[in-house]
């Protein structure tokens, strides 16, 4: 024998729409929040990833340093061939010196102020000490700089 379906009463009809709702309710708020893990580790890993390039850059910026020191001092092929190389490897990497020259404006997010020196103005930069460095526009290492200072 075939039982039929037994009729729901209204009570049950609205009882079983409220939990429908709320289960529903439930599941886009779970959602939600698996889309909001999801974008922070995301944005996680892109920054552990940054701060890895960074650290490893960092180190191979000091040798490229030292390389253009030694050309200054003495003009030498080879020593040409391996700052073209890194040079090179810089510009892969998506890294570029941070352009700062004598009298442009001390700017506290691209420069250290290593000294303050007396000047006429206020705020120029009278020497890069060091030139900075920013990975894919993102700052790398600051510049070293001497700013000048009205003192009185």
């Amino acid at each position: 024998m075939i039982k039929k379906p037994r009729k729901a009463s209204l009570d049950e009809k609205k009882k079983l729409e409220k939990e429908l709702k709320e289960v529903r309710h439930r599941l886009a708020r779970a959602l939600a929040d698996y889309q909001n893990l999801e974008r922070h580790f995301r944005d996680e890993m892109k920054q552990q990833v940054f701060l890895v390039k960074k650290q490893l850059l960092e180190e191979v910026i000091e040798i490229y340093q030292v390389v253009e020191k030694m050309l200054v001092r003495k003009k030498d092929n080879d020593l040409e061939l391996i700052r073209s190389q890194f040079e090179v490897l810089l510009k892969r990497w998506q890294v570029k010196r941070i352009e700062l020259k004598v009298g442009d404006k001390f700017d506290p997010h691209l420069a250290e102020c290593l000294e303050v020196v007396k000047g006429k103005k206020e705020d120029i930069i009278v020497e890069v000490v060091r030139p900075g460095y920013a990975l894919a526009g993102r700052l790398l290492r600051p510049a070293l700089v001497k700013v000048s200072k009205k003192l009185t």
